[in-house]
């Protein structure tokens, strides 16, 4: 059975707290979706779930440059809560479910 998830996320930064969107879809043990972040939207290039937990790594693109990150922690259906390692430092992010997102999701499995 898939699930999917959407959440607004806020991440702590050296300049203060940028804030984002996170689509997941879990299929199984399988994570996929997409990481808006630093105002770009980038694909998960892999992850998994179980029990939980929750892992993925992609890359985030900012104004300057690209960087890779491996993101884990603890997802429920309202808040997820992750650290993202990069080669520039961890950051540490939170995140609460996005109130049309289950409106929207719900539609989506009606029409689709």
């Amino acid at each position: 059975m898939e699930r999917k998830y959407m959440y607004i996320l806020e991440m702590s930064v050296p300049r203060g707290i940028r804030r984002g969107r996170l689509l997941i879809e879990v299929f199984g043990g399988i994570v996929r979706g997409q990481l808006e972040m630093f105002r770009n939207m980038t694909e998960i290039i892999s992850g998994s779930y179980e029990r939980g937990r929750i892992e993925f790594d992609g890359c985030m693109k900012t104004l300057g440059y690209t960087m890779k990150y491996y993101a884990s922690g603890k997802i429920t259906k309202r808040h997820i809560e992750l650290d993202f390692d990069t080669d520039k430092g961890r950051f540490h992010v939170n995140g609460e479910q996005d109130a049309l997102s289950e409106f929207n999701l719900t539609r989506d499995r009606k029409n689709g």
